[in-house]
């Protein structure tokens, strides 16, 4: 069968027309939020669209190992620029075969921009991510001790990284408005732009993808750890978030209102609110992410909302012409495709529930004992498992599945000794 007929006559079909690829290398993010990265040789590719089926792969040199077949997604298709390819030349992204199973956050994701567009909405998103950038290899041990690398985000050695990934997110169609190193311990700040819910979270993918490949390549390594030591801050990774109608109209925006709020602007911030503390598995899901919002990172312990883009606030609502709200409780280390999944389904809960906003942080009742964010990824797992909105927006099978990964990530933590018991038990007790 031909590449047209079974891609198309869009811009995949050309491309992979155009670069006649050896190998394609296939991107899946599961439910354990690992990125596997499989290199196959293009006829196992073409084999794959036609059956619209992947078979479960081998453990490949460099990449993870996919336990599930896969479906991939031909509009996803992408050159690989010439900095990350290696035998590869084109690159897709899969979702498992079984789109409707617990186990594809990227199907999850479209399912829940699916229900935005019946209501009548295009959603929107982007996503923010601070990352540690360190000079040499990562973390080792030295003495029975944990060793960090050294911090680097300045001279000629992030110069050169930085114009590297500039050009190969350009290249990727990862649009980047921010892209630059903070002061102290080799921050960098990257915020890309607005797209649709899927695009927005398939950029987040390559652009986790693209940091880490070229690192590698340039000596360097890179952390989307949300809290990689004490003597550093915690990374998020803050989604904006926006509806907008097919038309183009932003339905969030209303001049009349004193703040500029619309009512459905107003439901659809206050469901995010009210769900935030069954869905922070989705944003925070692992042990590490929970260190963060123990240290009052990403908007405290409790789900609240501000107005003031500067607050301490779980989330932050962004006025004017063409508003949006930050989701911004969400871990550097979060899957972006449920992470926004949870942002996205619990504001349009709050709009089908005609939710009721409740007072911003700072104000009286700005942070109600009911809105307490569960302290360990554990506790976390619970308040999902028995949530009954998180089971009608997911689904029961997705719910269930993802409940006990983060119970087995808690257990296999507990079953290892810290460097922290080492040092203030071993003769103390």
């Amino acid at each position: 069968m031909e590449v047209a007929q079974l891609l198309g006559q869009g811009p995949a079909a050309r491309l992979i027309a155009e670069i006649a690829p050896a190998e394609v290398e296939v991107l899946h993010v599961g439910l354990e939020g690992e990125l596997s990265s499989r290199r196959l040789p293009t006829p196992s590719v073409l084999a794959a669209l036609r059956e619209d089926c992947l078979p479960p792969g081998e453990d490949p040199p460099g990449g993870g190992r996919s336990p599930a077949p896969l479906r991939l997604i031909p509009e996803t298709a992408r050159r690989l620029p010439d900095e990350m390819a290696d035998t590869s030349r084109l690159l897709l992204i899969a979702e498992a075969a079984d789109a409707e199973g617990p186990a594809c956050p990227r199907a999850l994701l479209r399912g829940i921009a699916g229900q935005a567009r019946q209501a009548g909405f295009v959603a929107r998103a982007a996503f923010g991510y601070d990352f540690h950038l360190f000079d040499g290899g990562g973390p080792g041990f030295e003495g029975g001790l944990l060793r960090l690398p050294g911090a680097l985000a300045q001279g000629r050695a992030w110069d050169v990284f930085r114009a590297a990934l500039l050009r190969c997110c350009a290249e990727l169609g990862v649009t980047l408005q921010e892209l630059e190193a903070l002061p102290g311990e080799g921050t960098v700040r990257a915020r890309l732009a607005m797209a649709e819910a899927a695009d927005a979270a398939d950029q987040a993918l390559l652009f986790r993808h693209a940091v880490r490949l070229l690192a590698r390549r340039h000596g360097l390594a890179a952390s989307f750890m949300a809290k990689l030591s004490d003597a550093v801050p915690g990374h998020g990774g803050p989604i904006r978030l926006a509806l907008e109608r097919p038309d183009g109209g932003f339905p969030f925006h209303d001049a009349d209102a004193p703040d500029r709020m619309s009512l459905l602007f107003r439901r659809f911030v206050a469901g995010q609110v009210a769900l935030m503390p069954d869905l922070l598995v989705m944003a925070a899901p692992t042990v590490n992410a929970y260190r963060r919002l123990l240290a009052g990172q990403g908007g405290a312990r409790h789900a609240c909302w501000s107005a003031d883009a500067g607050a301490a606030a779980a989330l932050a609502v962004l006025p004017g012409p063409e508003p949006a709200v930050e989701y911004r409780v969400t871990a550097s280390d979060a899957n972006p495709y449920l992470a926004l999944s949870a942002a996205l389904g619990s504001g349009l809960w709050g709009i089908e529930k005609e939710a009721a906003l409740g007072p911003a942080e700072g104000e009286p009742g700005g942070r109600a004992p009911h809105a307490v964010l569960a302290p360990t990824l554990w506790d976390a797992a619970h308040r999902i498992r028995i949530s009954e909105a998180a089971h009608d927006l997911f689904g029961t099978a997705f719910v269930e599945a993802y409940a006990a990964r983060a119970e087995r990530e808690i257990m296999e933590y507990r079953r290892h000794v810290t460097d922290w018991e080492v040092m203030r038990y071993f003769d103390r007790v």
